[in-house]
């Protein structure tokens, strides 16, 4: 649906640092693209936890007023000068935006955008990026695993802890993974652990490694990681992607282990990183590797239940549609 006023459109605002009422739905002016730069019509936002901190505060990347959204799927509407690497009605999902995902429109740097394979939806590119090239860094790029070890997932019913399973199973790595509920536990095992648990199950997480100890870690909450040591081989790796608050590091037991403790940013990976989650990515996507599931959607006016289900857990990913009444 096109608003009447073409040079107007819908997105949501963030005014001030706060809790999901900070979310205003808005008529701002509709962007323009600049040169090197392309405007995409937004068909599908994805909403990523990442999205809340920045909200309140706690990881602030983006200063207030400004509008949301890193994740997104669309179609190109119009070339900036000097744009000659796509064309208008190419479909594209995005790695961030200049303007905010969360909106009719978005203006985006050309290494922003990328081609959207005709077999995936919108709705489903538009849960591509965070999650998927995330797990990637963090598993290739920060834990540099190896074919031979075992991965352990602690939080794999989340989106990239699925993306971690769905990337083990494409190079044949051997993972477990944890998740709160018997239902989360199956859809675990469905992308492809060999062995699914509830997080304080340590034992039958431990017996899973014979009980040596995962020789990768990636952990989704800050709680877990004063018994991830307990699940830990010798020489091991922890890749933190919680963000929230501080944690206690008990030094000896990374001694005894001669473990380390990664901290993943995805948006400070090298340029040469950066090109190889490019790079598999665009592979995986083209080859029809990756499964991309459709989130429950919502319209864009219900950004604030949205960021509520995610602080909660209610979903491992979600979805806002901009321009769209109510969701399907």
């Amino acid at each position: 649906m096109m608003n009447k006023d073409q040079t107007m459109m819908q997105a949501i605002v963030v005014s001030a640092y706060g809790g999901p009422e900070v979310l205003q739905c808005m008529q701002v002016p509709r962007p323009v693209a600049q040169p090197g730069e392309v405007l995409v019509r937004v068909h599908a936002a994805g909403v990523n936890p990442v999205d809340a901190w920045i909200r309140n505060g706690s990881y602030a990347r983006r200063t207030p007023p400004y509008t949301p959204g890193i994740d997104g799927a669309g179609e190109i509407v119009a070339l900036g000068e000097g744009v000659n690497e796509h064309r208008v009605g190419d479909r594209v999902y995005l790695s961030g935006s200049v303007t905010g995902t969360y909106a009719e429109y978005a203006r985006c740097l050309i290494s922003q955008v990328r081609v959207l394979p005709s077999h995936y939806t919108a709705k489903q590119g538009a849960g591509i990026y965070v999650p998927l090239a995330t797990a990637y860094h963090a598993l290739f790029h920060l834990a540099r695993v190896q074919a031979g070890e075992t991965v352990l997932v602690r939080g794999a019913r989340g989106a990239v802890g699925q993306a971690v399973l769905q990337w083990c199973r494409l190079h044949g790595i051997d993972v477990i993974g944890s998740a709160s509920t018997d239902a989360g536990r199956a859809a675990v095992r469905a992308q492809g652990a060999r062995v699914a648990c509830a997080h304080d199950d340590l034992a039958q997480l431990l017996a899973a490694t014979s009980g040596r100890g995962a020789d990768v870690i990636i952990e989704a909450h800050a709680d877990h990681l004063d018994t991830d040591f307990s699940l830990l081989a010798l020489h091991g790796r922890i890749v933190m992607l919680d963000r929230r608050g501080s944690i206690q590091l008990n030094l000896s037991e990374t001694r005894v282990r001669n473990a380390q403790v990664l901290f993943i940013a995805i948006f400070s990976a090298r340029p040469q990183e950066q090109q190889a989650i490019d790079l598999a990515l665009a592979n995986a996507l083209q080859q029809q590797q990756l499964v991309l599931t459709e989130g429950p959607c919502l319209p864009l006016a219900q950004a604030t239940q949205a960021h509520r289900l995610i602080e909660a857990g209610g979903s491992a990913r979600l979805t806002l549609l901009p321009g769209q009444m109510t969701g399907n």
